[in-house]
């Protein structure tokens, strides 16, 4: 069922391929002024097509196959075991779109935007490839969606007692540190403005981990889940 379900989004995604590639170039042609992204090779069209219709029929098959999934995994769990499972799907599922969403509408654009328009421009003409373009829109997207999982890591290492809400407040200027080390490593090219624009969301998820862990200890599992 999870296979006829793939192949199904597939035939839709490649239907649609063209209205998914004009989504995805949306940033570049905001920042870039319309300006269209080239190709060198023959190939390159149809491979970033197909790349992109790949993805496209993932996730659109992605909640049949983890429903498949449950399906088959519920049936050994216990009651309070089904609660924490739908628990973290469906926040994580939250977390991942507000990740992709932030991605697309505000942290690529603003990366674009420095980055295309760094250097003189009398010196220097923007040339923009389209599968280059593609795997950076891919990668940082779901970087991003990963990333926007933080609180919820925090609060599961809160639950198995490897961690504390205290342990996250006084390790507090670790995590800001950190969190630009981690936007510079990310970032293509470590510009400090794509740094700070990943570094301050790092923070603001670190926070929330640390609310929903004192809301842990201080309710307690039972209650909050």
């Amino acid at each position: 069922y999870s296979a006829i379900t793939f192949i199904i989004a597939l035939v839709v995604s490649f239907i649609f391929q063209e209205q998914l590639l004009r989504i995805i170039v949306g940033p570049h042609l905001k920042v870039s002024g319309e300006l269209p992204l080239e190709t060198l090779k023959y190939q390159e069209r149809f491979l970033v097509y197909l790349k992109i219709s790949l993805i496209s029929a993932l996730l659109l098959s992605a909640p049949f196959i983890i429903y498949q999934l449950w399906k088959f995994i519920s049936a050994g769990l216990y009651q309070n075991e089904k609660k924490y499972i739908v628990f973290y799907l469906f926040s994580s599922l939250v977390l991942f779109i507000s990740g992709v969403l932030f991605s697309y509408f505000i942290f690529l654009p603003v990366m674009l935007k420095f980055l295309a328009n760094y250097g003189d421009p009398s010196l220097i003409s923007n040339k923009f490839n389209l599968s280059y373009y593609s795997d950076l829109f891919i990668l940082l997207t779901l970087i991003m969606g990963v990333v926007f999982q933080l609180p919820l890591v925090m609060l599961f290492l809160v639950q198995i007692k490897i961690c504390t809400s205290k342990t996250y407040t006084n390790n507090l200027r670790i995590s800001i540190l950190l969190a630009f080390i981690i936007g510079a490593i990310i970032t293509p090219g470590g510009d400090p403005v794509s740094q700070i624009m990943l570094a301050i969301p790092l923070l603001l998820l670190y926070l929330i981990g640390i609310v929903l862990s004192l809301i842990y200890h201080k309710v307690g599992a039972t209650k909050v889940l």
